[in-house]
């Protein structure tokens, strides 16, 4: 393999694109960096007089082995929904033991486990210090594994080891490989790609980590609010001098920080999109659990399962998302006085049907086919294409959702997107109210909506992964606190402590020795 180290991105890739012949593969950590690698080659052939609209061969590594799945003899990756189903099918046999609870989110937390462990090699029945708690794990993956094995079916993290088997992944091997930025892969990864190495010819494009950075300034803010409104005014005082989309934000903390640079940019700038002009991107999807869309469709299933909570109630009445109530808001005002003046906080429903006809609620929010869908969820128990088609009744007779951005436009697909999963994968399999929701908001926590922005154009908001291998004039780095970098060694439920020490990101060691090895790479981005 040939080793090349470069001082900063823009020199990598100016290098790569022109060293990038017919027949190369470019692999690279993420989506964001195949792209921007294929806008530098176009913008290289149109300099040389040649059709802008040839593209390398580049992928992110996950996508290109999502590619090779496609191979005749690589079986079929199980889906999360329907894995996360057969660890509930399997409760049935193995029993957990206490204080464990049979649930979505334990057999979450079993996926979770079983994906840290396949994706790095580690022989789960060898834990040291077994317990009752250990065995029954164990017992439960085994079981787990013949499962989808005997439908001819693989988990996600076994992907890498049954395309370095495959009889036909020879016939997908390029003439040349490029490995852009890909020093910290698991172990399976890179046993795939120590196999193709061996096969062609590799070069493996990298950044010197023992650089030494200029034009570094480093500043102390009393909070992360204080740290934002400086930014945001640096990088208004730059827009001056650059174009915007040469300027970054690399957030160390995005759960936290997203929020707050939000929350300013809306107030400075507006909309991150405006037409077909870009003024920010925000890169770091958020969920679409966290949305303001799903959040205002589960209010009904909420109502019920909080004991007809009267504050859930007047949300979905003076919710934007319900067309029905819209222009109400006076009236419903009123009710809600009236409710709180009469003590009524729980069981509103059976407040309700107690009083007459005449009063304000039957004329106002009560129209009969509203009430008798609404009533209908109580009680009911079905599958999800039938929780869905008494949703969908539901929401058509409350002229649920009324969308009024694009940020909403781009969430109803994305649930839309997740209901057909949700049916394709868990069948026939019958769920009370509570299970519904619970299953349905689990779905909806990994389901990632990207926020609406251009990578071509505005201000980009980064996570410190997003960051490597693109190219700015400036960049932020903002939340740089000892907490966040490195950041603390994570927490995965069901893995042993025996275990956790050769996990990437379980032990103090290896989230020093990833952050020794990010680093540079951010700063090379600049």
């Amino acid at each position: 393999m040939i080793k090349k180290y470069f001082a900063d991105n823009r020199q990598l890739i100016n290098r790569l694109t022109e060293s990038y012949k017919e027949g190369d593969l470019i692999l690279t950590p993420s989506k964001k960096l195949a792209h921007l690698i294929v806008r530098f080659y176009r913008n290289l052939m149109i300099q040389k007089g040649k059709s802008g609209w040839e593209i390398p061969k580049v992928y992110s590594l996950a996508s290109w082995l999502q590619e090779l799945s496609l191979m005749r003899d690589v079986p079929l990756v199980a889906p999360s929904y329907y894995r996360w189903k057969l660890f509930g099918d399997i409760f049935s046999d193995f029993c957990p033991p206490e204080p464990l609870r049979t649930s979505v989110k334990l057999a979450r937390s079993l996926d979770a486990s079983l994906s840290t462990l396949i994706r790095h090699k580690i022989d789960w029945n060898k834990t040291e210090n077994e317990s009752e708690l250990y065995s029954w794990r164990n017992q439960v993956f085994t079981c787990f594994l013949n499962s989808i094995h005997s439908e001819n079916m693989i988990h996600q993290e076994e992907l890498p080891f049954f395309v370095k088997m495959s009889d036909g992944l020879d016939r997908y091997l390029p003439k040349r490989l490029h490995l852009v930025l890909l020093d910290t892969l698991s172990p399976s990864e890179q046993e795939l790609l120590s196999y193709v190495t061996e096969k062609v010819e590799t070069v493996s494009w990298e950044i010197h980590e023992h650089e030494k950075a200029t034009g570094v300034e480093w500043i102390a803010f009393g909070d992360a609010e204080e740290e934002a409104r400086w930014v945001l005014s640096d990088i208004l005082e730059a827009s001056e001098r650059y174009p915007l989309h040469t300027l970054g934000i690399v957030m160390m903390d995005p759960a936290y920080q997203v929020p707050v640079f939000r929350k300013y940019l809306e107030e400075i700038i507006g909309r991150g999109v405006i037409e077909n002009s870009g003024a920010y991107n925000i890169a770091y999807p958020g969920y679409l659990s966290e949305t303001a869309l799903f959040k205002a469709s589960v209010l009904p299933l909420r109502f019920w399962l909080e004991e007809e909570d009267r504050s859930i109630l007047i949300s979905i009445f003076l919710s934007t998302y319900y067309g029905l109530w819209q222009g109400k808001r006076d009236e419903i005002s009123l009710i809600d006085l009236d409710l709180r003046a009469r003590n009524v906080h729980r069981y509103v429903f059976d407040f309700f049907s107690s009083i007459s006809s005449e009063e304000a609620y039957a004329q106002y929010v009560l129209p009969d086919l509203w009430t008798k869908h609404f009533e209908r969820i109580k009680g009911f128990r079905g599958n999800c294409e039938e929780w869905f088609r008494l949703l969908d009744e539901l929401w058509n007779a409350t002229g649920f959702p009324v969308t009024s951005d694009d940020i909403d436009e781009v969430s109803w697909r994305h649930y839309s997107e997740l209901r057909l999963d949700l049916i394709q994968n868990l069948g026939d399999a019958k769920f009370s109210l509570e299970e519904f929701y619970t299953w349905l908001t689990a779905a909806a926590s990994e389901t990632q909506v990207s926020q609406v922005g251009y990578e071509e154009a505005g201000i980009q908001l980064l996570g410190p992964l997003d960051v490597r291998g693109l190219c700015f004039e400036k960049i932020w780095l903002v939340g740089l606190t000892a907490n966040s970098f490195p950041q603390p060694p994570r927490d995965i439920p069901l893995v042993s402590p025996s275990e956790a020490k050769y996990v990437q990101g379980c032990n103090p060691e290896s989230q020093w020795y990833f952050a020794k090895k990010l680093f540079p790479k951010i700063l090379a981005s600049a």
